[in-house]
């Protein structure tokens, strides 16, 4: 059944409005897969692709608790922000930003040529003269810092779009003045924690879900009573690489290598740029000995993937990615039924992809991995159609795709 579920996280519920992510979960969606694992209500809810905790803060609103892990460092310090509240009055976050909105404005001689051209000067000089100020303000520190984060695009002067930059493109801002911007985006964070404090706990850990250290790290002896997760989609979309404005802006990185060694590299293979082929070639080896019964299928899929690449002068290495994309699943999936209960319900929000015209069921593949992992499926929904938005694509091919909820139980 097709909900018609809209697409993307919420830009004005309480705590999701804080930072518009792109990996989070709509509002209908997120409330389908809690409702999928029996509520949030008492139980110990797990994430293994936490991103900025939208699955967290939904299960400490409904009286759960909350174990997540996230590879991503700057987006794990905004879920563990969310879920840490705050005991002190919110109304000095506003006054607060009444300060740092206040601030000089301050050289831009430093800043990254990407910076610099996705602003105006006058924006960008008044921008890192609050980031400065922000250095100051001990209290509300990190809260100002996602305020002034989540103003960057608001108020850039030219397309900056999820999940590419594109300074070359102008476009009209969404908001003229960013230290009004700002004030708005801090008051909103005020209300959130006055109106909706989260008293339950929630945990997050800096960590690659692939890896067995951070899963013990994080859980100890306990053990999850259900999972709600959308691990990235088989579609090549770099989750690094869409929030380079922000991570270049805090100076966390200043180049592509940079970016890529601090971030990128802990990531789950989802992206053609992550491929080599002596790693494909090692994790298809481990994928078929994790999953002896999808060798024969994932073996035509990858002929079908290499002879439509070496038909392209230019063609993407899908065929290297699909191996190392299984296999990191896979490695999750273990991981995952080592630290739940028994009978534990896992909901997965999963998106199909059909590159270059090649159909992948990445729902149905996931799902029969997760059976070689411990689980058993229990359903697979579809929530809604996907792909439209590109195809304005000459190449686009013509493959239906769309987004599903499988459910399946720890054995």
């Amino acid at each position: 059944m097709d909900t018609g579920a809209p697409n993307g996280v919420s830009r004005r519920d309480r705590y999701d409005r804080w930072f518009r992510y792109p990996a989070g979960f709509s509002p209908s969606t997120l409330d389908a897969s809690i409702l999928a694992v029996g509520g949030a209500d008492g139980q110990t809810i797990a994430d293994p692709f936490c991103g900025a905790a939208t699955v967290g803060t939904a299960t400490l609103s409904d009286n759960g608790s909350f174990l997540g892990l996230e590879a991503h460092p700057l987006i794990l310090d905004l879920a563990r922000l969310k879920l840490t509240g705050s005991k002190k009055d919110s109304s000095g976050l506003s006054r607060a930003a009444e300060r740092v909105a206040e601030a000089p404005t301050a050289p831009i001689d430093d800043e990254t040529e990407l910076v610099k051209r996705c602003f105006d000067e006058d924006t960008l000089r008044a921008l890192c003269g609050m980031r400065d100020a922000i250095e100051n303000e001990t209290d509300w520190q990190q809260h100002l810092t996602w305020a002034l984060l989540a103003t960057l695009r608001d108020v850039a002067s030219s397309k900056v779009g999820w999940p590419y930059q594109r300074p070359g493109q102008a476009r009209t801002p969404v908001a003229k003045d960013p230290r009004r911007r700002l004030k708005h985006r801090a008051d909103a964070m005020a209300e959130d924690l006055s109106k909706a404090p989260l008293t339950n706990s929630g945990r997050v850990r800096l960590g690659d879900s692939r890896l067995a250290q951070p899963w013990s790290e994080l859980f100890g002896s306990q053990l999850a009573d259900a999972c709600v997760s959308s691990p990235p989609y088989l579609n090549n979309f770099d989750y690094a690489d869409a929030t380079r404005l922000e991570v270049y802006f805090l100076h966390q990185a200043t180049s592509w290598k940079e970016l890529c060694d601090h971030i990128r590299s802990r990531m789950l293979i989802a992206t053609t740029q992550q491929t080599r082929v002596g790693r494909a070639q090692r994790d298809l080896r481990s994928f078929n000995r994790t999953c002896p019964s999808l060798e024969s299928r994932t073996t035509k899929l990858l002929s079908d993937l290499e002879s439509e690449r070496t038909r392209r002068p230019r063609g993407k290495e899908y065929d290297r990615l699909v191996p190392s994309y299984l296999y990191g699943i896979a490695r999750v999936l273990e991981h995952l039924r080592r630290h739940v209960r028994r009978g534990a319900m896992c909901a997965w929000v999963i998106g199909d992809s059909a590159p270059y015209g090649v159909y992948i069921d990445t729902p149905q593949l996931i799902g029969e991995i997760a059976e070689h992992s411990g689980f058993s499926v229990e359903g697979s929904q579809v929530l809604r159609q996907r792909g439209s938005r590109w195809r304005q694509n000459g190449s686009r091919h013509e493959v239906r795709l769309d987004e599903r909820l499988v459910t399946f139980k720890a054995t």
